[in-house]
């Protein structure tokens, strides 16, 4: 498990804190980092995450000072009352970066390098009366991270950015919104990651989904439960075959569950002895697309299937 506690400047514990786990899976060839949960901090501050699996895990943490929690208001006439807008603040976010000091030399940390401006507009926007609760967070390659607040027209922007390459994650106080697709002007997009290079400011326009699919099944080889089966859920789609892939492995019962499936089309593969495959690679898995389960998978799907389990013909499996 991890647990720990948030602490303002003062050594304060921080109630109601947002703190978001992110894993980066192993076997995967890429260094990306994946949500795998959120919590809230409870009155003395504290959090936790249990039942982890063994892996390397980062932690993002977002809040707001108490005084800016408590609704509080000032007149402006008679009858009639508004929320201050000195309250409306956040904790500063701490930035990090990636930089190599030697022997006497300086870092000047004005001359970091270029930043860019990134404002744009998540869609459909959430019919949420909540909707400035919503915080948007950009994850870095590198892990450094920014973030800011959605405005009521579901309308954001940043503070400049550093160049980098970026995942966007949307998440609210009620349910977490799931992006779906990226669209950017004066950035590059591939997948859900849009790409700064700090020549110039950038428009990111994020369509969003509220709820994702969930698969789980039985793994069968000759009609009968097979455990230890690589299960794969491909999306048919290579543009977001990174983004959309998901895997597990059949347990002794042959059972198997595939979580945070973006609505999309896919293909359910179950083979027998693939962990020495290149499984992350879409052209590998294109001779176990023919004795594939197609699947359409939509908002909050479930689904429960039997899928035949195919053998690896690279190792010649009995």
């Amino acid at each position: 498990m991890i647990y720990g506690r948030v602490s303002d400047e003062h050594g304060d514990p921080v109630r109601h804190a947002s703190v978001q786990l992110f894993v980066r899976p192993r076997g995967r060839g890429a260094a990306r980092n994946f949500p795998q949960t959120q919590t809230q901090t409870n009155d003395l501050g504290e959090y936790r995450f249990g039942d982890l699996l063994a892996g390397k895990y980062f932690l993002l943490v977002q809040a707001r000072p108490w005084y800016a929690q408590n609704g509080l208001i000032r007149r402006v006439e008679p009858n009639q009352s508004k929320s201050d807008p000195l309250l409306d603040v956040v904790y500063a976010l701490t930035r990090t970066f990636n930089a190599t000091v030697v022997g006497g030399d300086t870092l000047d940390l004005a001359a970091v390098g270029a930043t860019a401006n990134l404002s744009g507009r998540v869609l459909p926007k959430p019919a949420d009366p909540d909707i400035e609760q919503f915080d948007l967070t950009l994850v870095g390659d590198d892990n450094r991270t920014a973030s800011t607040r959605l405005r009521k027209d579901g309308t954001f922007s940043f503070p400049p950015i550093q160049p980098g390459t970026y995942k966007p994650y949307l998440s609210s106080p009620r349910r977490r919104q799931y992006v779906q697709q990226l669209s950017a002007s004066g950035a590059k997009v591939h997948g859900t990651e849009v790409t700064l290079d700090g020549s110039h400011d950038a428009q990111l326009t994020i369509t969003v989904v509220p709820g994702v699919g969930h698969v789980t099944g039985v793994a069968q080889l000759d009609g009968k439960p097979k455990a230890g089966a690589l299960v794969l859920l491909v999306p048919q789609s290579a543009d977001v075959f990174d983004d959309n892939l998901r895997m597990d492995q059949s347990d002794s019962d042959g059972t198997f569950a595939l979580a945070d499936i973006l609505p999309e089309k896919y293909w359910l593969i179950a083979i027998q002895d693939g962990w020495d495959l290149e499984w992350a690679n879409p052209v590998v898995l294109q001779p176990f697309h023919e004795g594939a389960e197609l699947l359409q998978i939509a908002t909050d799907d479930t689904k429960k299937l039997t899928v035949n389990i195919q053998r690896n013909t690279k190792n010649n499996s009995p």
